[in-house]
């Protein structure tokens, strides 16, 4: 990984750990609620968001599971500026596939956490989704 790679790695590392530790998303899954989680990106103006959202359904062959959360990260998002990588929405994908990927395969409790869901996705808003894991 180069320097820049290593930078957004951990401050994506640091903000998955943040949002995830609320009483809520853990309730739910120790209520068998959770089913699986995505991670939405939107297009602004100079900047790609990523919001984590919780999801209570989950179908494999559809897609619109993605759309029944019942927790979101809020206003709590991850920024990927277009100077960081760039304008097209396909880098933004390719990236936060990257970034996700990566802190799964950390091993701490919040990764080992996120995989007890079913699936775990990354999309940008109107477009399809991408699977990152599934058991």
């Amino acid at each position: 990984m180069d320097e820049l790679q290593d930078e957004l790695q951990i401050e994506f590392n640091a903000w998955v750990s943040d949002i995830v530790i609320e009483d809520d998303i853990m309730q739910a899954a120790n209520q068998g609620q959770l089913k699986a989680f995505c991670f939405n990106i939107y297009e602004d103006e100079d900047e790609f968001l990523v919001e984590l959202v919780a999801t209570d359904k989950y179908a494999a062959d559809n897609d619109d599971w993605a759309a029944t959360e019942f927790w979101d990260s809020g206003s709590v998002m991850f920024i990927l500026t277009h100077a960081q990588i760039g304008q097209d929405w396909e880098d933004a994908h390719e990236q936060v596939c990257i970034l996700a990927e990566n802190f799964l395969d950390t091993n701490s409790s919040i990764s080992t956490f996120l995989q007890t869901a079913e699936a775990i996705a990354v999309g940008v808003i109107d477009a399809e989704l991408e699977l990152i894991y599934s058991r």
